[in-house]
């Protein structure tokens, strides 16, 4: 009879040997074969028509920690950043930097590197390094805007927008925020919280406190997952973004057993595509990093998906036209 040592060093061994395997099986097998029954019933559907935003042509100043360059190559900023550059309705006027998923080194890094591989253009400014950094060259840009005429929008922490008084924030014209969780979060150990707001919650607090904002939650965010097709266009245009995207993937697919979720993408796509969502005004507050409702809170839009089908075909659409 084998020993509990030589029991626990076999089970050690076999589970190495499967990850191992599975990686490999990852690296090499069709998309299409790596997902999930229920997430391919969309593929199959006829394409809706997307509900454009078309009389609207709004500048957007975007947010992010977006991390290409960083270990796990995440790309969910990117694909936000991509989304907005490629939409004939969005200028996107400035990009600015924030520490979150990685250091904020690597995010002006993984812009950069976004910027050279797409071949679009827009000033980048870089943000906060930390959720104590006071970055003046953020104030001084947002404080000299004409404020209505901007929409913004974070993928981050919120850090770089605690600059800004009440009286700023409430003028600009929306300001779309993904973050924070209702029902699930996607921060260990105890997944109640969502990592951008985890990530700085005075500053989420402040933000949700001081001004009304358009709040892509991740109960919103987890209901969609990249698609097969979707992956193999951008593997094609965008080389390197590809890769990224796989490897990310991948690592999703081994911490949390599903394909990736791109969050930041959906939070993007609710600027011009406004009809794919259902809007309601919930009273929300933020208790150490943790989004709650509160009937003392501030009252937020909080947008759901209306039609999984049809914003699947959105999605779907727009990779084929990059």
């Amino acid at each position: 009879m084998l020993s509990k040592k030589r029991v626990i060093i076999i089970a050690i061994i076999v589970f190495i040997f499967l990850i191992i395997g599975w990686w490999f099986w990852n690296q090499n097998q069709p998309f299409v074969e790596r997902l999930f029954s229920n997430r391919m019933n969309s593929q199959n559907s006829t394409p809706s028509p997307t509900p454009l935003d078309n009389n609207i042509k709004n500048k957007v100043i975007i947010i992010t920690d977006c991390a290409l360059d960083a270990f796990w190559h995440d790309p969910d900023d990117a694909l936000a950043l991509l989304y907005l550059f490629t939409n004939q309705n969005v200028d996107v006027e400035a990009v600015i930097t924030t520490f979150g998923n990685t250091s904020e080194p690597q995010v002006f890094n993984s812009v950069q590197l976004l910027l050279q591989e797409t071949g679009f253009t827009t000033t980048v400014i870089r943000g906060a390094k930390n959720k104590t950094d006071i970055n003046i060259e953020v104030k001084n840009f947002l404080e000299n805007l004409n404020a209505s005429d901007y929409t913004l929008l974070s993928i981050g922490p919120l850090t770089n927008l605690q600059v800004l008084d009440k009286e700023k924030l409430q003028s600009f014209k929306k300001i779309y925020v993904m973050g924070g969780a209702l029902k699930h979060g996607n921060v260990i150990p105890l997944f109640k919280k969502e990592w951008n707001f985890a990530k700085d919650p005075d500053s989420a607090k402040y933000v949700l406190e001081t001004s009304n904002v358009e709040l892509i939650t991740l109960d919103t965010t987890t209901r969609i997952s990249l698609q097969p097709a979707v992956l193999r266009t951008i593997f094609a245009r965008y080389p390197i973004l590809g890769k990224r995207i796989r490897a990310w993937d991948t690592l999703n697919k081994f911490l949390y057993w599903h394909v990736a979720y791109p969050h930041d993408l959906i939070a993007a796509m609710a600027i011009t595509n406004s009809g794919f969502f259902n809007v309601s005004t919930e009273n929300l507050k933020v208790l150490n990093g943790q989004l709650k409702k509160d009937d003392t809170g501030t009252s937020q839009n909080v947008y759901d998906i209306t039609d999984i089908t049809s914003f699947y075909a959105a999605i779907s659409d727009w990779a084929q036209k990059l």
